[in-house]
């Protein structure tokens, strides 16, 4: 008892305890009670990180330094490491390089949008991950708004306008038809010099009715001249 009073009492261990609070979740599967559940958990440890900022942030950077196997451990501190210290978004941005974002979207889209609204360049790469998210399950909560996939591009990699048109484009030939789905659909909102190619053959060919929908979305906001043809394609 003596021992776990004084532990109680000393931010290193309290910060571990609540770090070990996010490690191990798998949300797929989750009924909506456990997921409620889930939720209540995680905002007590948040809360506890938020109540020890110096010894949260020392913590979680060391734990982002080593952590590789835990996505959503990774994802989840790399979100509370943007909203804690905005000058260690590249440790954030590299945690979430390795990660598996689709473990945490709601986590991947907060990070994502805070490293993007710092238009933070290091960050880019990081950002780009957001096309392999198909529905990031949050909203901004202050407005109570749902985050659909336009808005996700827009908080995203929108924040970079032509330096992300590069990186975006290359993601057209994915392998992954939610990745090209959303690459297509950046790029008609990222509003490109030139429309890519890539964007028409996806609306014509691509297997994965998803992909060909948002390509068509693109197409349609990029006012393509040759629309028409495809149509008729």
């Amino acid at each position: 008892a003596g021992e776990a009073t004084q532990a109680a009492g000393d931010p290193a261990a309290v910060v571990a305890a609540a770090i070990d609070q996010l490690r191990g979740v798998h949300t797929e599967g989750m009924s909506a009670a456990e997921k409620t559940a889930l939720g209540e958990r995680l905002d007590r440890a948040w809360d506890t990180l938020y109540d020890h900022r110096a010894a949260a942030k020392k913590a979680i950077l060391a734990v982002l330094a080593t952590e590789r196997d835990d996505s959503f451990l990774l994802v989840d501190l790399s979100h509370l490491l943007t909203t804690l210290d905005l000058k260690s978004l590249e440790s954030a941005a590299g945690a979430l390089s390795r990660a598996d974002v689709t473990a945490h979207p709601s986590g991947t889209f907060h990070a994502t949008s805070r490293m993007a609204a710092s238009h933070c360049s290091a960050c880019l790469a990081a950002v780009i991950r957001i096309l392999e998210i198909k529905d990031t399950e949050t909203q901004i909560a202050q407005h109570a708004l749902p985050i659909d996939p336009q808005l996700m591009l827009i908080f995203t990699v929108g924040q970079y306008g032509d330096d992300a048109v590069g990186p975006v484009s290359a993601k057209l030939t994915s392998d992954n038809c939610v990745v090209r789905g959303n690459a297509a659909l950046a790029l008609g909102l990222l509003q490109p010099r030139s429309i890519p190619g890539e964007i028409r053959r996806i609306a014509v060919e691509d297997p994965c009715d998803e992909a060909r929908s948002k390509a068509w979305v693109a197409l349609g906001l990029l006012d393509d001249p040759l629309l028409a043809r495809s149509v008729t394609r």
